[in-house]
């Protein structure tokens, strides 16, 4: 168990690298604390507190910036490709269990096929689209052809 220190009247602790504090019985991010009474209004759900030097500890104010999620996401991960141990580290993250490479792996494959399969199908209705048509009219002039004026 971390342990546990009064911070501006608070009791903080570290957890997984990021300053925490019990508020209003609570448990919420410090930089988030912060930078809400550096506002002077809560911040929204959709409102990240981002580190500007990367460091999660130092929650002085001019480290701190708001953004979305989404802008946030962005710019942690613009132009990363992500190998098969990082999807397996996201995974613990995320459902706080860890997945073994295979899984990851299989869990790759499996979205690229579904992917790849959805192109297909997209495809394949295209051209039979086309082939019906071309039928239609091929069976149209056939018709006309066929037939005979008295």
């Amino acid at each position: 168990m971390n342990e546990k220190k009064k911070i501006d009247g608070f009791k903080a602790w570290i957890n997984r690298g990021r300053r925490m504090i019990y508020l209003d019985g609570k448990t919420i991010r410090y930089a988030r604390y912060m930078m809400e009474r550096h506002l002077k209004r809560p911040l929204k759900k959709e409102e990240i507190v981002h580190h500007r030097d990367g460091d999660m500890l130092n929650d002085d104010i001019s480290n701190l910036e708001i953004m979305t999620i989404v802008g946030h996401g962005r710019l942690h991960n613009i132009g990363k490709i992500h190998t098969i141990q990082a999807r397996q580290n996201m995974s613990k993250a995320q459902t706080g269990r860890i997945f073994s490479a295979e899984h990851c792996k299989k869990l790759s494959i499996a979205h690229m096929e579904k992917k790849l399969n959805t192109e297909r199908k997209v495809k394949m209705s295209i051209a039979q689209k086309k082939r019906r048509e071309k039928e239609r009219l091929e069976n149209a002039e056939s018709c006309i052809n066929s037939r005979v004026t008295i």
